[in-house]
């Protein structure tokens, strides 16, 4: 519990070669008060186990800056509780990079606010696989500029299910391509 006794101003000041020899134990024995300490490059130098260990309140403590410095790879490790946690500025700093490691899982576990806050270039970075776990109910949350963001390969990997929610407003924000790519069973199921 020694490492309870540091601030987070001294933590900070720990080289990020020393951060990532911290233990998962002594990762997770920092407060959420000691974790807003921790400067972007040290998020980045944590090893992934140490990434994993977060306790969700941890990763809810985390700035929009420090989850932009983890790594993809470290990032990816983030189960889909921790991912969970994630307030919309949080979303809003993700990278691209970041984006493309989440699973299906971690997909599937975000909240409609947590949708809503993706730019349209961060929904348009997702993999297609990944984008195919979201569910009606968070596709219907999606702007019409988050649609204009999609792929046509995100356009066909929508269900019909996922079409028939979609508003107005979002079919009347598909580009030409993005509409010759829907299927012919996802045209049918336009209302």
């Amino acid at each position: 519990t020694q490492i309870g006794g540091l601030t987070s101003t001294q933590l900070g000041a720990i080289s990020s070669t020393n951060i990532s020899l911290l233990s998962n134990t002594q990762i997770g024995a920092l407060t959420t008060t000691q974790i807003k300490g921790l400067t972007a490059s040290q998020m980045a130098g944590l090893t992934s186990t140490n990434i994993a260990a977060l306790a969700d309140t941890q990763v809810g403590a985390l700035s929009s800056t420090q989850l932009a410095g983890m790594t993809p790879t470290g990032f990816s490790n983030l189960d889909a509780t921790q991912v969970a946690t994630l307030n919309a500025t949080q979303i809003k700093g993700l990278t691209a990079a970041q984006l493309k490691g989440l699973t299906s899982t971690d997909i599937g576990e975000l909240a409609d606010t947590q949708i809503g806050a993706l730019s349209a270039a961060q929904i348009g970075s997702l993999s297609t696989t990944s984008f195919s776990a979201l569910n009606a109910t968070q596709v219907a949350v999606l702007s019409a500029t988050q649609i204009k963001g999609m792929s046509t390969d995100q356009i066909k990997a929508l269900t019909t299910t996922d079409v028939g929610e979609l508003a107005t407003t979002q079919i009347a924000a598909l580009t030409t391509a993005q509409l010759n790519a829907l299927s012919t069973t996802n045209l049918s199921a336009l209302s």
